[in-house]
């Protein structure tokens, strides 16, 4: 559904940008070639505008910040660059056209320690959102799998039933008894409701990256009720925080000091889990980090390693016996 609605957005988008510059070509105003970059370049220069907003809201609930954490002008830049071209492909091309940018999940039988990762997508998303980095964790190796998960504007709780049943799906078809949560955004609080109602049996663990985990201020400006739950110190916050379910390996949070839709930015602190602070890194722009990457890959990789290494210390044993 969310693909059908930006592809209508977008469409709708140049056919009112085109019709303007035609209509500033024909009383000879424009030359033809402005009026393309114009037609080009409007839904860029909007979702830039959008994007600086977002920023600027960003640093008036700011967190502190670590020393460590600071960033120098070309670094301010550089950031609000990346944000900007990474906010406009993923919600210009990436999510409207997902089949084309992603590919379909592809889930082979995995040896027992083996455990397939699931992407969770945050809010007003879908699996295109992660066209970046599901083929990298790929190549990495590993077997991954996506899920939409809808109503769009919903509340967060909604997600639950969809997760079980994806989790279910990719445990039958591949043969691992458990998968690996690696949640963007509100993905994070979406897996987290889906822990609380279904438990914990079938995640190994879980990845959060940017999820406001205590809320984010600038969802007071979202739609919908998840945007309303994700208010810091929301009735539903609270409660899930009263209600803590992790997998046995526990979670890891990587969040970023200067996240431009997390604000305050230690909203995505969670209470127990690992958290990594990164730097210099926006919202959208964390799904196409290499540093977000690696250590996605290390806190899976790690614990698939440990898994490995006790089976093979369990076997060691029985034969010995």
């Amino acid at each position: 559904m969310l693909a059908r609605v930006l592809t209508s957005i977008l469409f709708l988008e140049v056919f009112v940008y085109s019709g303007f510059a035609v209509a500033r070509v024909v009383l000879g105003k424009w030359a033809p070639g402005f009026a393309i970059l114009f037609i080009l370049g409007m839904p860029v220069l909007v979702r830039g505008l959008i994007t600086l907003a977002s920023f600027m809201l960003a640093w008036l609930w700011r967190s502190p910040r670590p020393a460590s954490g600071r960033i120098g002008l070309l670094s301010a830049v550089a950031l609000f660059l990346r944000e900007w071209a990474g906010t406009s492909f993923v919600f210009g091309f990436g999510q409207a056209f997902e089949n084309v940018f992603v590919a379909s999940d592809r889930l082979p039988q995995v040896a027992r320690d083996e455990v397939p990762l699931l992407l969770v997508h945050g809010y007003c998303c879908n699996r295109g959102a992660w066209w970046w980095m599901k083929p990298r964790l790929e190549r990495a190796g590993f077997v991954v799998a996506t899920v939409n998960l809808e109503p769009v504007l919903g509340g967060i709780d909604d997600h639950a039933q969809p997760l079980s049943e994806r989790i279910e799906e990719i445990c039958r078809e591949t043969g691992a008894p458990r998968v690996a949560l690696v949640c963007h955004s509100m993905g994070g609080l979406s897996a987290r409701a889906y822990l609380r109602a279904f438990g914990s049996d079938r995640v190994a663990r879980m990845i959060t990256i940017g999820t406001p985990h205590r809320g984010s201020r600038l969802a007071r400006l979202g739609l919908g009720r998840n945007a309303r739950q994700m208010t810091p110190g929301s009735e539903w916050i609270e409660q899930l925080a009263s209600q803590p379910q992790v997998p046995q390996s526990g979670v890891v949070s990587i969040y970023s000091l200067h996240d431009n839709l997390v604000a305050p930015q230690d909203g995505a602190i969670l209470e127990g889990a690992d958290s990594i602070p990164l730097a210099g890194r926006g919202h959208i722009d964390l799904l196409h980090s290499r540093a977000v990457l690696d250590r996605v890959i290390d806190a899976i990789g790690s614990r698939a390693a440990a898994a490995a290494e006790a089976t093979v210390r369990s076997r060691s044993r029985a034969s010995a016996a």
